[in-house]
């Protein structure tokens, strides 16, 4: 089994968010035990930052291992691990626009 077949569909979920809010692409790489996407942030403030950063959260949970901000290169690197298969991957929260 490849890392590829470790990605739920809340993974791929999180992908099509991070390039809806950044309007990058956003691209999976394999961390060994966990993978790994870079989020560039190109002349955005601080609290739009944050809130990328609070909405990635709130879609991987408990799954999240780390954030790496770079700030010297526009951008920072979330860590998520893989599904270990106790998760739910049938539930894909919705983003409501009010």
């Amino acid at each position: 089994m490849s890392w590829e077949d470790k990605l739920t569909v809340i993974d791929e979920g999180l992908f099509r968010m991070v390039k809806g809010l950044t309007g990058q692409p956003c691209e999976p790489k394999n961390g060994d035990d966990c993978y790994f996407i870079v989020v560039p942030y190109p002349m955005l403030d601080a609290d739009y930052i944050g809130a990328v950063m609070a909405a990635i959260e709130g879609r991987v949970g408990e799954r999240l291992v780390k954030f790496v901000d770079e700030p010297e290169s526009n951008r920072f690197i979330v860590f998520v691990k893989f599904c270990d298969g106790t998760e739910d991957t049938s539930f894909v929260p919705k983003i409501v626009k009010e």
